[in-house]
């Protein structure tokens, strides 16, 4: 069961977030856009089976 961060470890938590987002020039929100939209861009990995359901022409029912 998880227990709720004492002051010292949430401090340490916050820290350790901030020292890992930090670019090469520093900036945070900068490291951060880029994580973004590495995370945004990133193509989704199929199963094999979706990929085949995926891949299925499907009549239409509008006839297009």
């Amino acid at each position: 069961m998880a227990r709720k961060l004492n002051n010292e470890e949430e401090r340490k938590f916050i820290e350790s977030l901030q020292r890992s987002d930090l670019g090469q020039d520093g900036t945070t929100d900068e490291a951060w856009s880029q994580k973004l939209t590495q995370k945004r861009d990133k193509p989704l990995n199929l199963t094999p089976e979706l990929e085949e359901w995926f891949n299925k022409e499907f009549p239409s029912e509008f006839g297009f």
